[in-house]
């Protein structure tokens, strides 16, 4: 199971119908072996509806922004996530947007294109965070868990080739099933 292609994968094969397959295979083995906590599950839940009340009546745009450990896929430039995501909001003038990445620059550009924008207090840098032995280990893996959930739980979701992205799409058909599929992604 991919979460994304890899070296040595036909990319001419990997289109939608590949990811379909491979989602699927992911969704079968989470479904069988791999659970959130329910504790952690009730705490994403209640952020989200923290920093998204119900008024939000056109629906919540995830987006995921993985830049500083782009090595097997290269990373995608700011202007195409402020290029989708623009057109989402002007599309859809009542909804929120949540913002998870890693990246401090990234984050920058985002505020000033989009105030509103929600995002977690989580460890960022301008290098790798999850190389990075001065943050704690535990932090950083309920970081990435706790914004994968929020994605989870967003009607919408702009989002590169990245396990932690691709973990909300599974997450939500597995732990969060109270929200129907991702109709796009």
């Amino acid at each position: 199971v991919h979460a994304y292609p890899y070296p040595g994968d036909d990319l001419a094969k990997c289109d939608q119908k590949w990811m379909a397959r491979q989602r699927a295979e992911a969704i079968k083995v989470m479904e069988r072996y791999i659970h959130v906590k329910r504790s952690y599950l009730e705490t994403a839940r209640k952020a989200f509806r923290g920093f998204f009340p119900m008024e939000q009546t056109e629906g919540v745009l995830g987006v995921h922004m993985r830049g500083t450990d782009k090595f097997v896929n290269p990373k995608v430039s700011a202007n195409k996530y402020v290029l989708s995501a623009g057109r989402y909001m002007r599309n859809h003038q009542r909804a929120g947007m949540f913002l998870a990445t890693d990246d401090e620059s990234y984050l920058r550009d985002f505020e000033i294109l989009f105030p509103d924008v929600v995002t977690r207090n989580v460890s960022r840098e301008a290098l790798n965070v999850l190389y990075d032995d001065h943050v704690d280990k535990i932090r950083k893996s309920e970081d990435v868990l706790f914004d994968a959930l929020c994605l989870a739980q967003t009607s919408h979701l702009l989002k590169p080739w990245s396990g932690v992205s691709e973990f909300a799409v599974y997450l939500r058909s597995v732990d969060l099933r109270d929200s129907p599929p991702f109709d796009k992604v």
